[in-house]
């Protein structure tokens, strides 16, 4: 059963969280509104995600909504109705990439008919064959998936680790560096460099998010 925090010990949770990682606060942020992502999960069911899938994107919507609601200038009270905007709208941006992903793999679909009434297949109308069209699109809709699974899970890390992880593993320019190449970017140590990529890693291993990579 949930237990319903106050709004003194959602501020307290959302500061320890925020400024120390404070993993029991976090999961008491989480375990006393998971009732609010089972019903927007149960909302959106039947729409092209499974249960699951949807409960994996509240979830996410939840961890963004705890990492960066300002409860130091914003009203606490407002930070229900900032949850459940964040989890509505993670789940739904979920929904539109499936979407996406499900109309650009309808090639063999019938779409009109040709002068003599024989079927015209969206393939029909693409200058390149079925299967290399396909492996293109798939190509793309992986990174690109790959890519915003690595931006959202980015989203615990410092600024200075979040740039070190995006230089050290080409996420978003596709541009691998070593850590002598990027101590020499930042201005720092290699040994510094080490030090904050081997924090931020320990950090992203205990995301639910990293699961989702798996898939790819």
């Amino acid at each position: 059963m949930e237990r319903y925090l106050s709004l003194e010990e959602t501020e307290a949770c959302l500061k320890a969280w925020q400024e120390c990682k404070d993993e029991d606060a976090f999961n008491l942020l989480f375990s006393s509104n998971g009732g609010r992502i089972q019903f927007m999960a149960k909302k959106y069911k039947g729409r092209g995600l499974s249960y699951d899938e949807l409960i994996s994107a509240g979830n996410l919507g939840l961890f963004n909504a705890v990492s960066h609601f300002d409860y130091v200038n914003g009203d606490v009270k407002s930070f229900s109705i900032y949850l459940y905007t964040a989890i509505k709208n993670t789940i739904l941006q979920e929904l539109r990439n499936h979407k996406k992903t499900e109309n650009i793999l309808s090639l063999d679909q019938p779409y009109k008919y040709d002068e003599e009434g024989n079927e015209m297949k969206v393939e029909d109308s693409i200058g390149t064959e079925k299967d290399e069209y396909v492996e293109m699109a798939l190509a793309r809709i992986q990174t690109e998936s790959i890519q915003a699974i690595w931006m959202q899970m980015l989203t615990c890390l410092t600024p200075k680790e979040r740039e070190i992880m995006q230089l050290r593993y080409g996420i978003e320019k596709n541009t691998y560096r070593t850590q002598v190449e990027v101590s020499k970017l930042l201005g720092c140590t290699r040994q510094a460099v080490s030090s904050l990529e081997q924090r931020a890693l320990v950090k992203i291993r205990k995301l639910p998010e990293r699961e989702r990579l798996k898939d790819f």
